[in-house]
């Protein structure tokens, strides 16, 4: 009997888990196929190609996001080919399974929960004429009437099941492989459908280790695992951690993790071994509002789990993204505001923001009149409205997610989002939320986009809003876009107005703070004067305070024994060098409450100083307490990028300088060129007038290649009044 398993997946990269299980239980007594289509495709053409392979059993994985369009192939199916036997499986229809039986009279069976036994014993009883009543967990058509067996008990143990990964692994090229090491939740979350499967079973280390290292040594290059809580068991978590940390290959993994109950062993391993990038973290919080997890049964310590994202981020090493859900009992627009902020301030590298969805089988779809709710009657059920959360605040909170969808899981814009959430907003909900509410009233959800767009739609919003630092809001636009797109935006819309008097212009390589000048700081008290000047973006910035004593060094105005700040501080000159050393940070004018006064100074070991204005600082820096504590001392640190200019800038003069050389290559090359032309020459009159409109052309080329000098020159002046109007003062190097 040939046997046809498809799936339609929602995308491309995507695979099914759940029909390569089916076929691994069955294919060593059946002839089993296995197709994956999208729910995009036309289905006239999924239609052709199953009718195509000529089976007599075709079996479908359903869940709420392809079931509509499943059903769409079976009623195509039946009507072309009615003695084909159709067979649904999944989630989805494992719940309410009289009603769809009932609804689509071409569905002739349905398997209901795990599937692997109860699906070779139905192909077993169709090919031997079996009595179907006999069968656990199967609805089944006996004449006109609707029959459903008791559901079969879960598979125990785990490994009886055969491996999905034996075999066929070429079907995984360019594709997600999905993984699970274990089955079951303990929890009971009332949205979700793992609640209802409360016994944990786990396959055994041997056979998980087995089929990971056949997958990495294919060369698959990401694989997901469905376990619904991976480190539930800790040692089994740990060891598998461990063993995909060390073992080469250049897989992704990704898991689903509860992070409040992440062992402090397994964080701290991965935040000092696990190879970057290699795991990505699906940590899922859904809400903060303690009366919502109460009403949905979910336990959760917020603190803790804030303790292991704030942790990992600072390792560097693991990839976090986290999840909410809106629509939730009893929270409401202000309720969800605040989830939103809590989690945002973590920091995560992806925020998804989801909407409830009534699943069948959940608790919440059977209180759906208690708390109001107003869902979708077809998949995906998802919630349009609640007792506490009107239509038109979903509306809105749509609007955000899109928003942060776009601009924060990108990463295109980070400095910018971040200095509009420190100075500009009250909350960062509050960003986006005005965010989307512009690009709502500007109709740009309907329009397509290039990244270019994201950028200049920001602008104007920005424009529009109305900002108190307009100017450094678009100047770290500018940077952002510097650092992440490599293409030529289609207008320059970055590059800063000169002032025709020169007024802009802020201190250039080699120039002295006697050739006085705007913006030209003078030198620090104590010693050496300034020999010349240089412009520093500070990368990196450490700092604590000094206690106040006879070897604290004073600032220019300061008083005898002002306070200081000691620090460790690297950065990128305005040429490209990076320079790192020990620095004092002396704030001028320091009153008794340590605050700064007009000329903060940094002076390093590197024999480097630093001199910036008070307004710079405050203006900037103010929220994280630069230069700024009470009389006792304090300790801060402060981690900024604003050197990505600098960076950027250096670069640009490297390729700029590459250019000429090549340039001047060229031109000794032509000469080479004429020398051997001038005996070519005296034996051909046409290869002479060729060879006079090739020097022509040589010479047009010399003349573009000095106004593309002008230019470069004129950035350099531009950048440098960039970087004047942003810190004020020059990076000063003692004699």
């Amino acid at each position: 009997m040939k046997v046809l398993l498809a799936a339609l997946n929602a995308k491309f990269i995507h695979s099914s888990l759940a029909l390569r299980y089916l076929r691994a239980a069955a294919e060593g007594e059946f002839d089993v196929l296995l197709r994956e289509f999208t729910i995009k495709d036309d289905p006239l053409r999924v239609l052709s190609e199953v009718v195509g392979d000529r089976p007599e059993v075709v079996g479908f994985s359903c869940y709420i996001w392809n079931v509509v369009e499943t059903l769409k192939i079976v009623r195509l199916l039946k009507k072309v080919s009615p003695a084909t036997r159709v067979v649904l499986g999944g989630p989805e229809v494992s719940y309410d399974t009289w009603e769809w039986m009932e609804r689509w009279p071409e569905v002739d069976a349905i398997v209901i929960g795990e599937g692997e036994a109860t699906f070779l014993e139905l192909l077993r009883a169709w090919r031997d004429g079996g009595d179907l009543g006999e069968i656990a967990g199967l609805a089944f058509r006996e004449g006109d009437r609707v029959k459903i067996a008791p559901r079969r008990g879960w598979i125990e143990p785990l490994d009886a099941i055969p491996s999905p990964y034996r075999g066929h692994l070429e079907e995984l090229d360019n594709r997600i492989v999905y993984f699970e090491a274990s089955r079951g939740c303990p929890f009971h979350c009332q949205f979700c459908l793992s609640s209802i499967d409360d016994a944990v079973r786990y396959f055994s280390l041997q056979r998980v280790k087995e089929d990971l290292a056949r997958l990495i040594d294919y060369g698959v290059s990401q694989i997901k695992f469905v376990d619904r809580t991976f480190n539930l068991k800790k040692d089994y978590a740990l060891e598998l951690f461990q063993f995909l940390a060390r073992y080469p290959g250049r897989t992704v993994f990704q898991f689903e993790i509860t992070a409040d109950i992440l062992r402090r062993e397994i964080v701290e391993f991965l935040a000092a071994e696990a190879p970057p990038g290699r795991f990505r973290f699906e940590i899922g919080v859904q809400s903060t509002n303690e009366e919502t997890n109460r009403l949905i049964r979910r336990i959760q310590r917020f603190d803790r789990l804030a303790g292991t994202v704030r942790r990992l981020r600072e390792s560097g090493r693991v990839v976090q993204h986290l999840d909410l859900i809106a629509g939730l009992p009893r929270e409401d627009y202000r309720s969800f505001r605040k989830t939103f902020d809590d989690v945002y301030a973590l920091e995560p590298d992806e925020l998804q923001l989801g909407f409830l969805k009534l699943l069948r089988g959940t608790g919440l779809r059977a209180r759906a009149a208690e708390f109001g709710y107003v869902y979708m009657d077809e998949p995906p059920y998802e919630v349009l409205a609640n007792d506490v959360l009107p239509y038109e605040d979903v509306r809105r909170i749509k609007r955000v997610e899109d928003m942060v969808d776009k601009y924060w899981n990108s990463h295109w814009m980070d400095h910018t989002l971040r200095y509009l959430r420190a100075w500009e907003f009250s909350s960062a909900f509050d960003l986006y939320q005005e965010l989307g509410d512009y690009w709502d009233r500007q109709g740009y959800g309907t329009l397509g986009y290039q990244p270019e767009d994201l950028f200049l739609r920001m602008r104007d919003f920005l424009r529009d809003k109305g900002l108190r630092r307009p100017m450094v809001a678009e100047d770290l636009l500018k940077i952002d876009y510097l650092l992440t797109r490599r293409v030529r935006p289609r207008s320059p819309w970055w590059v800063p107005t000169l002032d025709k008097g020169g007024a802009g212009v802020g201190p250039e390589v080699g120039r002295t703070a006697g050739d006085s000048g705007p913006g030209v700081c003078p030198a620090g008290t104590g010693g050496d004067g300034v020999v010349e000047t240089r412009r520093l973006g500070v990368g990196e910035f450490r700092c604590e305070r000094m206690d106040s004593g006879p070897t604290a060094r004073g600032g220019r105005g300061s008083p005898s024994g002002g306070g200081g700040v000691s620090s460790r501080w690297t950065g990128v000159s305005g040429f490209g060098v990076e320079v790192e050393g020990e620095a004092d940070v002396v704030c001028g004018s320091s009153d008794e409450r340590g605050r700064c006064g007009r000329h903060p100074q940094m002076r390093s070991g590197a024999g480097w100083t630093i001199v910036t204005s008070t307004r710079f600082w405050r203006s900037f820096f103010k929220r994280f307490g630069v230069c700024m504590g009470d009389s006792t001392g304090w300790k801060r640190e402060l981690i900024e990028s604003t050197s990505a200019w600098m960076r950027w800038s250096s670069a640009w003069m490297r390729w700029s300088s590459a250019w000429m050389w090549s340039t001047s290559a060229w031109m000794r090359s032509t000469n080479a060129w004429m020398r051997w032309n001038s005996a070519w020459v005296r034996s051909s009159s046409d290869w002479t007038r060729w060879n006079s409109a090739w020097m022509r052309w040589s010479s047009d080329w010399t003349r573009w290649n000095s106004a593309w000098m002008r230019w470069s020159s004129v950035w350099t002046r531009s950048n440098a009044a960039w970087m004047w109007s942003r810190a004020g003062c020059p990076l000063s190097k003692s004699g």
